[in-house]
C-alpha cells in the first residue's frame, strides 16, 4: 500500500521508471515480509527468553526451597540423633559411677572386715582403741615394757579419790614443787649445763 501511495501515484503514467519501480515492488514487498517476520520472530525470542528465564528461576526457588526443608529435616534428624547419644552417654556414665561407687564400697568392707579379723587375731577388743593410746600400750607390754600407772620407782602415789574438779585442781597443785625447790633445781641444772 505505501508502495502504490509514494511511489506510483505521484508517477505519470507515461514515465519511464514505472517500469523499474514495477520491478522493484517485488523487492520492496519481500523487504517488507522480511523485516515483519524478523519483528515478529525477535518478539517470539523476547518472549521465549522471558519465559526461560521465568521458568529457570522458579526451578531454582522450588531446588532451594526443597534443599531448606532438606537441611531443616536433617537438622531435625542430627538433633535427634545427638539427643539420643546424650542420653545414652548419660546413663552410660551413670553405670560407671554406680559400678565405680559399688566398688568402693566393696573395698571399704574388705577394709573393714580386714581390721576386724587383725583384731581377733591379736586380741584388741572392738573400743579398746578409742583413745589411740590402748594399742601404743599394748605393744610396749607385749616387748617386756612395764606401761601401769605404779611402773617405775613405786614412789607415785595413786591419784586420790575427789569428789569434783575443783577438789582435783587442788590436790595436783598441792603436789607441784614450790618456787624455791624449783630454782634450787634449776641452779643444779644450770650448773651442769655451763
Amino acid at each position: 500500500e505505501r508502495f502504490f501511495d509514494h511511489k506510483l501515484k505521484t508517477l505519470r503514467p507515461i514515465e519511464r521508471q514505472v517500469r523499474h519501480e514495477v520491478h522493484a515492488k517485488g523487492f520492496v514487498d519481500e523487504h517488507t515480509r522480511q523485516m515483519s517476520k524478523a519483528a515478529e520472530m525477535e518478539a517470539t525470542q523476547a518472549m521465549d527468553i522471558a519465559n526461560t528465564v521465568q521458568r529457570k528461576r522458579s526451578q531454582r526457588l522450588e531446588a532451594m526451597s526443597d534443599k531448606k526443608a532438606a537441611e531443616a529435616r536433617t537438622m531435625e534428624a542430627g538433633k535427634a540423633t545427638w539427643h539420643k547419644v546424650q542420653s545414652k552417654k548419660a546413663q552410660i556414665t551413670e553405670g560407671d559411677l554406680r559400678f565405680e561407687q559399688e566398688m568402693i564400697r566393696r573395698e571399704r568392707e574388705k577394709i573393714v572386715r580386714a581390721r576386724e579379723r587383725h583384731r581377733e587375731e591379736t586380741g584388741y577388743g572392738q573400743d579398746d582403741d578409742s583413745q589411740g593410746i590402748h594399742w601404743f600400750e599394748r605393744n610396749l607390754q607385749r616387748i617386756g615394757i612395764d606401761t601401769s600407772e605404779m611402773s617405775g620407782t613405786g614412789a607415785e602415789e595413786p591419784l586420790p579419790e575427789v569428789g569434783t574438779m575443783k577438789e582435783l585442781l587442788d590436790r595436783m597443785q598441792e603436789k607441784l614443787p614450790t618456787q624455791g625447790q624449783l630454782q634450787v633445781e634449776a641452779g643444779k641444772r644450770m650448773k651442769k649445763i655451763k
